[in-house]
């Protein structure tokens, strides 16, 4: 059953939904150095995020965004270092977006290095959730990008995928709020720190991403051998919601 959603009518005719958390890992039922392994989601919602087969250890560090901005008593976040070092959890029909199904993604990001690979389909991978390697694969990926944009690429589950970058960046070496969400009607929009950055619509970003892959966090699950496709950085409070949350619900403070 379709968690219940309680919207907002606002004066402009929109809506804004505060929605469900299908999935939270905010790190703090890890321990400080040690490798992160079998983290689990907040109040048992989500899958358990465990180390990936053939990539380096995740280390869990005592670096955090403070509070505010971050979220109240963070203490720890997830440190990929500069090797290949990747998270993974199974599949989950929870995390699957069908047509017109809305959602919100996000994280905190300090990243180390961006990718020097100015081809776009090259860069470091955040988060995806798709069932094979290739721009025909359905599903959803977060990558940074080689400038430190964000890349938003939805590939729908009939084919005909979209891709939106952010405006902003993400700086090295700080912390950065980023959120990506979907409206009902296909609205796909970036935030950074709370902020709307960049926006775009149409039938493509409301198609269906449905897909039977794992969530990967860190690298591409299908690209082993490239180190430009593994994230090299540290990143903290994932979560995913069942809405497009209004930026006030966001984990940005």
């Amino acid at each position: 059953m379709t968690p219940l959603r309680i919207c907002l009518v606002l004066l402009l005719g929109l809506s804004a939904c505060s929605g469900a958390t299908l999935a939270y890992w905010n790190v703090e039922d890890a321990t400080a150095g040690g490798q992160a392994d079998q983290l689990k989601s907040v109040e048992g919602k989500g899958p358990v995020l465990g180390a990936a087969a053939n990539c380096t250890p995740v280390v869990v560090s005592d670096d955090v965004v403070k509070s505010p901005p971050g979220p109240a008593g963070n203490k720890l976040s997830l440190d990929f270092g500069s090797g290949k070092g990747g998270l993974m959890a199974e599949d989950d029909a929870a995390l699957n977006f069908g047509d017109g199904a809305a959602f919100t993604i996000e994280f905190w990001i300090k990243p180390r290095n961006y990718t020097a690979s100015e081809d776009p389909i090259i860069a470091r991978v955040i988060l995806q959730k798709r069932s094979a390697a290739g721009k025909a694969a359905p599903g959803y990926q977060i990558n940074l990008m080689h400038d430190g944009k964000i890349g938003v690429r939805l590939e729908g589950k009939e084919g005909g995928g979209k891709t939106l970058f952010s405006v902003g960046s993400a700086p090295l070496g700080e912390w950065t709020h980023v959120a990506v969400m979907r409206t009902a009607e296909g609205v796909l929009s970036i935030y950074l720190n709370g902020v709307l950055d960049a926006t775009a619509g149409g039938p493509k970003f409301a198609a269906s991403i449905e897909n039977d892959g794992g969530l990967a966090v860190g690298y591409h699950r299908l690209v082993r051998a490239n180190p430009d496709f593994y994230f090299d950085g540290q990143l903290d409070e994932i979560r995913i919601s069942d809405a497009a949350l209004s930026p006030q619900e966001l984990l940005h403070k």
